[in-house]
């Protein structure tokens, strides 16, 4: 098994993923990480069955504002979690607008020959994924001193986005 033959395999990518999906506030923690997991492939090499086991390895993030950065784990859902709670694979913008965020997983393989031990295969396999928008949006705060049960005319009591 060549690294380029393994190269050639179809790999599914990583899907990006993010909490709430797709939005974030500006200067908020964007809270992004991926869904991937070891994908196994059959294949025969001079009439051999060889199984191939492609792997998850690495995590190459591009957030479409500029900054990257590449992280050894995938990161994973956080349900508890709001735009103040920094999380592993967060990232913060700093600007409002919609963002390309563009993520390629890097995969090690090894193969198995006839059902033998596994064997590792040089290089790694990069596979980008479809990208995802982010759209950023600015807060505005207002300090008041009465809240929407005792006054539902109150400021940002019939929504969040009123100016």
């Amino acid at each position: 098994m060549t690294p380029a033959r393994f190269r050639q395999l179809p790999i599914a990518p990583s899907v990006v993923a993010s909490q709430p999906q797709g939005f974030s506030l500006r200067n908020g923690h964007a809270h992004m990480y991926a869904q991937s997991e070891t994908q196994e492939f059959d294949i025969v090499i001079f009439d051999q069955d060889v199984r191939v086991r492609a792997i998850p390895t690495s995590y190459d993030w591009s957030y479409g504002d500029g900054s990257s950065r590449s992280l050894g784990f995938p990161g994973e859902p956080m349900p508890e979690r709001d735009f103040g709670t920094e999380t592993p694979s967060s990232h913060v913008y700093a600007e409002t607008g919609d963002f390309g965020v563009v993520l390629t997983t890097r995969f090690r393989g090894e193969y198995s020959t006839e059902g033998g031990p596994w064997t590792p295969i040089p290089g790694v396999a990069s596979v980008p994924s479809t990208p995802m928008n982010m759209s950023v949006w600015r807060t505005k705060k207002l300090l008041v001193d009465s809240n929407c049960l005792e006054d539902p005319t109150g400021p940002a009591c019939s929504s969040p986005f009123e100016e």
